[in-house]
C-alpha cells in the first residue's frame, strides 16, 4: 500500500517532518537520474529512520523566467505527487515561484530555508 503524501504550500512544515531527508527540484516526470537519486534517499531514510522530503516550485522557475513559454511540464502535479509516493516521499513542499521569492540569495535560501525552517538533516 502506497501512503499518502502530506503536502505544504510553504516551508511552515509540522515538526514531525522537520530533520528530515530534502530532495530539490522540479522532479518533472522522474526520469533515470530522478530515480537514482531518489532510490539512494530511501537508503538513507530506511538506515537512519528518515522522513523524505521534496521541496518543489510553482510554476517552474523557467516558466516564471520565460512567459512565452505556456507549459513545460511532463507531468501534472497529481501525477507528480502519484511518481513521489512510489519513492517513499513522506512531505511535499509545493513553493509557490514568484518575483518575491525568485529574489531569494542562495546563501540566504540555504540558511534560512533549507537550514532554520526546514531543519534539513540531508540535501540531495
Amino acid at each position: 500500500m502506497v501512503k499518502k503524501i502530506k503536502i505544504f504550500k510553504n516551508f511552515e512544515i509540522s515538526k514531525i517532518y522537520k530533520n528530515s531527508l530534502i530532495l530539490i527540484g522540479n522532479f518533472d516526470g522522474l526520469h533515470s537520474g530522478h530515480q537514482k537519486l531518489f532510490k539512494q534517499a530511501e537508503k538513507y531514510k530506511k538506515k537512519l529512520k528518515l522522513k523524505i522530503g521534496v521541496v518543489t516550485f510553482n510554476p517552474i522557475p523557467k516558466m516564471f523566467f520565460n512567459k512565452e513559454i505556456k507549459n513545460y511540464r511532463i507531468s501534472n502535479f497529481n501525477q507528480k505527487v502519484n511518481y513521489l509516493k512510489k519513492f517513499g516521499v513522506d512531505f511535499l513542499v509545493n513553493k509557490n515561484f514568484n518575483k518575491k521569492f525568485s529574489k531569494i540569495k542562495s546563501n540566504e535560501f540555504i540558511k534560512k530555508i533549507i537550514f532554520k525552517k526546514l531543519n534539513a538533516k540531508y540535501i540531495f
